[in-house]
């Protein structure tokens, strides 16, 4: 591989603020001798969260059909950062920065009623998301369905995210297997 190629391709992939690439020998590389000394920023700070649900199969009894209710259950949210979560539950931007973010959800669930439709979305300060909503017919009872979506939304410095579901059945019990998440900068 051409040299000069190659000590281009190690600047663009290098992550590093300061770093020297030695090379090969002392002698002449197409008019480089010694050590190559290569500047790099980073493109932006590091920000975001992943939150998946560790207990699997929650349960939540739907009382009042087409009532966002959260989504039950203990999240694990590694790796984390410039984000916090809170007991409301949810996700807090905890970044001095107001930027763009990417919000990628996804979800395996089952109704213990036939003929169910469900919503999955996200609140952006307990105010629904409306381009966050995809929703799903589940057919039969007890089946498991899978469901993705993702949003775009401004934060700023202490907004929250929750992760939320609705139901178009009254006294129904929607089970979530799997619920996983992304936060992260959009650009």
């Amino acid at each position: 591989m051409n040299k000069k190629l190659l000590i281009f391709i190690m600047l663009l992939i290098s992550t590093c603020a300061f770093s020297q690439v030695k090379p090969p020998t002392n002698k002449s590389v197409h008019g480089i001798v010694g050590w190559v000394e290569m500047y790099f920023m980073p493109i932006y700070p590091k920000s975001g969260v992943f939150a998946y649900l560790t207990s699997h199969d929650t349960i939540t009894t739907i009382t009042l059909a087409d009532t966002w209710y959260f989504i039950n259950g203990t999240f694990g949210n590694i790796p984390i950062e410039k984000f916090s979560f809170n007991s409301d539950p949810s996700i807090v931007y905890d970044g001095d920065k107001v930027e763009y973010f990417e919000i990628d959800w996804h979800s395996t669930m089952s109704s213990n009623k036939n003929t169910n439709t469900v919503h999955c979305g996200i609140k952006k300060n307990g105010i629904i998301v409306d381009s966050s909503i995809m929703g799903t017919f589940l057919k039969n009872q007890g089946q498991q369905y899978t469901l993705s979506g993702t949003t775009v939304i401004e934060l700023k410095k202490n907004d929250t995210i929750q992760l939320v579901f609705k139901s178009d059945k009254t006294v129904s019990n929607v089970t979530f297997y799997h619920y996983t998440t992304t936060i992260r900068p959009f650009f």
